[in-house]
Order: C-alpha cells, then structure tokens, then sequence
C-alpha cells in the first residue's frame, strides 16, 4: 500500500510530461498574417456621450463626446449656452 502512494505521484508527473512533449505547429513565414480589425469596429456609437462630471465649485460641466471622429473633453459653465471643447488632438 505505501509503495502505491509514493508511485500515483510519480505517475501523475510522468503523465504530465508527456502531454509536453509535443511541439506545437509553428506558423510559416509564408502563411499570411490575420486581418486587421478596424479600429472604428471599437466605438458602437459616436453619438454617445459620457462622463458627467460637476467642477467641485459648481460652477461648470465637463463630458466625454465624439467631435470629428474622435473622443473629445467638453467643458461649459452652467450660466453659458454653448461648450467649450478642449482639443488636443494634434494635426
């Protein structure tokens, strides 16, 4: 009985190991890379806003929104009609 337990052990290891001993297919330097994902497949909706935040004095409103196809921050104070956008976006 002692000697079963001390071989399972060492069975189990030599099992493993064996699964190991198969090398994986490598992919040949003449099979053709996969497709690229397009980034914009990443975005859902560009409409979307989001990331309501108040300034700690209350004062003006900061968002997320997309603005010439790019996630952009806008800010605006809460007594003014039209946002300021805060590009930084290089050209």
């Amino acid at each position: 009985m002692g000697r079963m337990r001390a071989l399972a052990p060492c069975l189990l290891a030599i099992a493993l190991l064996a699964g190991c001993a198969e090398e994986l297919p490598r992919r040949g330097a003449a099979d053709k890379p996969p497709e690229l994902i397009p980034a914009s497949r990443f975005f859902a909706n560009r409409e979307s806003n989001y990331g309501y935040r108040l300034s700690p004095d209350g004062t003006k409103l900061g968002w997320i929104a997309s603005h010439q196809n790019r996630s952009t921050i806008f800010f605006r104070s809460l007594d003014a009609r039209l946002p300021t956008i805060l590009d930084t976006h290089s050209s």
